[in-house]
């Protein structure tokens, strides 16, 4: 439940103290520092009533002893994401700040349920999370929980239970610092963006078989890239597998990861790209089944990010569509010179990609071993010659 503040002003002075604006009403959420602004001018109180009631449960909400059932039992398809933090701890602090981040990223996504938990506020519960979610509570952890049938993913800091990994199949340069390509099912519909940044202690050697939360990467970076690498870099951070694609909460964490990204270029990627991705998204969301492969061509010739990252100079993808019992290939490759994504065949791309890594990325596949097919899967030699 809301309790609402309204704050009105004749007084200029007063208005610009509490950063008021002519006809303008900003509502926020809980843990938000900055509000979001009640769309449609002139205000009618049903325009407010609506967007309050469309609004009435936060992006991140803190369980507390009092709330606890209401809480837990207002879930998303049953699912939560949920972290523990100490807000007294010096990790737990920092990694609260991250969750406001991703809250305030996220605030108008009525798909993303954020639950805050203070291992300090439930002391006599701290043994039956720890025991039933596999998880140490002497440091930060987050994850998604059902709370049906209490199944869990967590990804954390500990090294001794089971925890979230990305889930596409990704190979990573150690040399470039970023992923060479990602291959991954597509999911639809997907359920919102969450901009907390993971990287991936196992590329520096470290025994440590979770992701990280970007707040705990001291010492990290060797074989990788860090989020300080784009740090006023003037490079978005383009996703091979985008968020866009996927259709659950562990899919959607796993697309933050560092080595799921490579430097790109902002206006390729806030247009062009994002364009491209969400057309993917429309051809592929009626496929019974449908797998992608999304690769970067390295710019080696361009200075690298903090001398570090090699940026990308070139995205491709490729798709396949099974739907009716038969699959159905295609290929985008971009920037071209005038800075869209073009759409190719598969075998175009194959000898695109060829020529510039010097060798096949798609040799044939044979059909699945005792699934006869209506029609056959589409094979293309690996000649890449031809």
């Amino acid at each position: 439940m809301f309790i609402c503040f309204f704050f009105i002003s004749i007084y200029f002075q007063i208005a610009t103290k509490l950063n008021l604006k002519m006809n303008e009403v900003d509502f926020y959420e809980p843990f938000m520092n900055n509000p979001v602004t009640i769309p449609s001018k002139p205000y009618m109180e049903d325009d407010i009533v609506s967007f309050i009631e469309a609004h009435n449960r936060p992006t991140l909400r803190k369980l507390e002893p009092h709330s606890m059932y209401e809480i837990w039992e207002d879930d998303i398809n049953g699912q939560h994401i949920v972290a523990f933090a100490e807000e007294s701890d010096p990790d737990g602090y920092e990694f609260l700040e991250i969750l406001k981040e991703v809250a305030q990223e996220n605030t108008e996504n009525p798909d993303l349920s954020i639950i805050w938990i203070d291992p300090d506020d439930f002391p006599l519960m701290v043994p039956y999370w720890e025991k039933t979610f596999g998880i140490d509570l002497s440091s930060p952890q987050i994850g998604v929980v059902d709370v049906e049938d209490v199944s869990t993913s967590f990804i954390s800091n500990a090294s001794n239970h089971t925890c979230a990994t990305p889930t596409p199949a990704m190979v990573t340069s150690t040399t470039w610092k970023i992923p060479v390509y990602s291959a991954y099912l597509f999911g639809s519909p997907n359920i919102g963006r969450c901009d907390a940044w993971y990287i991936e202690p196992q590329l520096d050697g470290e025994d440590e078989p979770c992701m990280r939360p970007k707040g705990r990467n001291r010492g990290i970076g060797t074989n990788q890239a860090l989020n300080s690498d784009y740090k006023n870099s003037g490079y978005n951070k383009g996703h091979l597998y985008p968020v866009l694609h996927t259709s659950n909460h562990l899919s959607m964490l796993a697309t933050s990861t560092l080595t799921n990204v490579a430097p790109q270029k902002s206006d390729f990627n806030q247009n062009a790209w994002l364009r491209h991705e969400e057309a993917i998204k429309e051809d592929l969301k009626s496929c019974d089944e449908a797998y992608v492969v999304t690769g970067v061509v390295p710019d080696t010739e361009a200075p690298k990010l903090k001398n570090r990252v090699t940026v990308a100079k070139y995205y491709w993808r490729a798709t396949c569509c099974l739907k009716n019992n038969q699959y159905t290939g295609m290929g985008y490759y971009g920037p071209d010179k005038n800075g869209e994504v073009q759409k190719l065949t598969i075998t175009n791309l194959k000898k695109k990609l060829n020529d510039v890594y010097q060798i096949c990325f798609f040799p044939s596949i044979p059909p699945p071993p005792n699934q006869p097919l209506k029609k056959p899967r589409i094979v293309y030699t690996c000649d890449c010659s031809t």
